[in-house]
């Protein structure tokens, strides 16, 4: 037969391909070949399922498709859980960071909470300490203030007392001093007035 060259790119297409092996030489190397499936087992459920294969090349034909199924659910299975256990990771560590950062907030805000805390404790016991002084030293104030009120009212008793004492102490004395003296200057008088007349 006359082929007629084909031109473009599936021309080289074509010739980049293998060549396709014919039929003949694939059932031939299906003899050689021995499939996962035993030939026994594929003959079971060919004749379980109502087929009867006279040809055991068709009977390892069929063995050798189902390997190929079995084959490709296979190694879907294990893409499949490949992309699951790397979800699993990425969700375990997105789980991880979470806590993480849950973490670090929580312990920012006791940090904050501690801080605050210690502040207010701390103007509080300014607060109570300086009223406490302003208290105590207007306690001090009243008391002082207080005494020497007391001190002075208890002077000025004591200085009225002394006083009233010492000016009837001075009346006592001078009146019994003006009325000897009066009454010397009588005895004199009259002494001078009798020696006068005699």
């Amino acid at each position: 037969t006359n082929q007629t060259p084909s031109h473009g790119p599936s021309a080289n297409q074509n010739t980049d391909r293998p060549a396709p092996v014919p039929l003949v030489d694939f059932v031939q190397q299906l003899e050689d070949y021995a499939p996962t499936i035993p030939d026994s087992v594929t003959a079971f459920y060919l004749n379980k399922a109502g087929f009867e294969a006279n040809d055991p090349r068709v009977t390892r034909l069929i063995s050798l498709a189902a390997q190929k199924f079995i084959s490709d659910i296979a190694n879907d299975a294990l893409q499949h859980c490949k992309m699951k256990a790397s979800g699993q990771s990425s969700k375990k560590q997105g789980k991880t960071e979470t806590l993480t950062q849950l973490h670090r907030n929580t312990k920012d805000k006791q940090t904050e909470t501690i801080t605050q805390l210690h502040r207010n404790t701390k103007d509080k016991q300014t607060e109570t300490i300086t009223q406490l002084h302003r208290n105590t030293k207007d306690i001090q104030t009243e008391t002082v203030t207080q005494l020497l009120r007391d001190t002075n009212d208890k002077q000025s008793e004591t200085m009225t007392a002394l006083h009233r004492n010492t000016k009837d102490k001075q009346s006592e004395t001078i009146t019994p001093l003006h009325r000897n003296t009066k009454d010397k200057q009588t005895e004199t008088m009259t002494q001078l007035h009798r020696n006068t007349k005699d």
